[in-house]
Formats: structure tokens, sequence, C-alpha cells
């Protein structure tokens, strides 16, 4: 017995060691495929960004995007584990997959960066075609590119989704959620510690001087309603509020039905809400427009207030 028990445990060191000698022979195999994969994809696409010209649309990078994110081991896979067979021998995954994450970002901020920031420069430059409202939010976003203590990447993810619906007429959906993609991927650099972009001074000057001529308190009730019709607040019921008898009781302006409802963003508690934001707003605007257009309105939350009750 001794003896069978003896040669159970040579013939199980045995097997081990020939399941340890296919695995790293596998590995090695796969590990060198997998290194000319990337070797031959990271010269194809090499290529490709050479051959990008310096300006032109956003829908013209997406190959080459799409092609680095993807990469194996790249900033698609940087949330999966390598296949177990894979990591017996000189496994190089995580080598080749943190240089070819440093390689997606790097062209986003050589290519995709310079195009976003133009766009915004270009619609602010065009202030007398853009509404007020619709300019102090691009100058909003376009001075969180160079303000790391006020950047919000999803704020400016989602101006730049919102410019690709209104300007990208011929590019397909696919290709907007690809663009929104690598657009807030972009926004994460600036978040990891990416060194923010230059902005140009004279624009940002020139806006905030035709943003000027509206008064302050309006721009801000302006965008505090925007974002309460977002809130989705329940609806008030006059008819619920006020009892049965309230039809005979109360006659609306419009000549709506008393029981039909008012926009939750008018009633007791979308009030409530608006003066929770509007000290952020008041402080946020004065941001976006600088001292001397701050001094120039002299706005406060109060008068805010006061117009949202008018």
């Amino acid at each position: 017995r001794r003896r069978m028990i003896q040669w159970g445990a040579v013939g199980a060191i045995a097997i081990a060691f020939v399941l340890l000698g296919a695995g790293m022979i596998t590995s090695y195999v796969r590990n060198r495929a997998y290194v000319a994969d990337m070797a031959a994809k990271s010269a194809d696409i090499a290529k490709q960004v050479a051959a990008l010209p310096a300006q032109g649309s956003t829908v013209q990078l997406l190959p080459v995007l799409d092609a680095l994110r993807t990469l194996p081991g790249g900033y698609d896979d940087r949330d999966k584990g390598a296949p177990l067979l894979n990591r017996f021998g000189l496994y190089q995954g995580d080598k080749l997959g943190e240089a070819a994450r440093i390689a997606y970002r790097k062209v986003l901020q050589d290519t995709l960066l310079p195009r976003l920031q133009q766009r915004m420069e270009d619609q602010l430059r065009r202030s007398a075609a853009n509404s007020p409202e619709y300019l102090y939010e691009v100058l909003r976003v376009y001075l969180m590119l160079g303000d790391a203590s006020h950047f919000d990447a999803e704020s400016v993810a989602a101006w730049a989704a919102l410019d690709d619906a209104r300007n990208l007429k011929d590019a397909s959906d696919d290709q907007k959620l690809a663009l929104a993609a690598h657009e807030l991927a972009l926004m994460e650099n600036f978040r990891d510690g990416q060194a923010m972009p230059a902005l140009d001074s004279q624009l940002i000057s020139d806006t905030r001087l035709t943003l000027a001529r509206m008064p302050l308190e309006q721009r801000v009730y302006n965008r505090l309603k925007r974002q309460l019709m977002r809130e989705k607040l329940p609806e008030f019921s006059p008819a619920s509020a006020g009892g049965r008898d309230a039809a005979n009781v109360f006659v609306r302006k419009s000549g709506e039905p008393i029981t039909r409802g008012v926009n939750g963003m008018f009633s007791p508690a979308g009030y409530a809400k608006f003066l929770e934001m509007s000290n952020e707003a008041v402080a946020t605007s004065r941001r976006t427009l600088g001292a001397r257009a701050a001094e120039a309105t002299q706005p406060a939350p109060r008068q805010v207030r006061r117009r949202a009750a008018a």
C-alpha cells in the first residue's frame, strides 16, 4: 500500500509537471501571437494618425480613435483580466495594455481636444447668431477647460454631445455615440491630472461684454428654470389642494380646467428647490462672467428670488 501511495504521488507530480509545461507552452504561443498582433495593429494605427488632417470634423477621427480604444488589453479592456493560460511564462499583456491606454489618451489629447476647443471658440465668435442663454453655457464649459478647480467632466462632455447633435447632421447615431464615448474619455484625462489647454483670453473678454447686456438675475433665473424643468417635479394640482369645491371658487387665467396639473417647478416644492439652487447658480454666473461684469450688474440671490416670485 505504501508503494502504491508513493507511485501515486510520483504520478500526480508528473502529471502536474506535464500540465504546467503544456500551460507554459500554450502561454508562450498565445503571448507571442498577442505581441505580434499588437505590433501589427500599432503600426497600422500609427500610419492612420500620421495621415490625419490638422483640422476637420471630429467624425474623421473615429476610425483611429476606435482602433486605439479597442486594442487588446487597452482602454476598453482596462477592467478585464487576461485569460489564465495567457498569464503563464513571459506575459507581456500588462505592459502592452498600459502602453495602449497611454497611446489612446495621447491621441485624444493631440487630435480630439484641439477640435473640441475650436468648436467652442467658433460658437463664442458667432455670438450674434446664438441666444444669450446658449452663449453663456458655451462660455461656462469653455472656461472649465482652463480651470482645474472648477472642471466638471460630465458638463463638458454633455455640451460636446449636444453640439454633436446640433452640428453633425451627416453623422449616424452610432457615430455620435462613439464620439460621445471618446469625448468622455478625453475629459477623464483632465480629471487624472492632464494639463489644461491655454484659452483665448481676448475671446473670453469679448464674450463676457456681450453677455453683460442681459441682467444677471434674468440669466440665472432662465438657467434655473431649465434645470428645474429637467428635475421632473410632481405636478401641482389646484383641485386637489383646494378640495372638492375648488372648481367653484377658483378659475385659471388661461382658461384651462382647474383639475389640470401645473408644472411642478411652480409648486411650493419647486420654489423651495429654486431657493436651494439659487446661491450656487449666482456664484457660478459671477465666476463665468468675471469680476468686471459682476460689478456692472451687482445681482444678488435676493434679486433672483424676487424674479422667480414675480
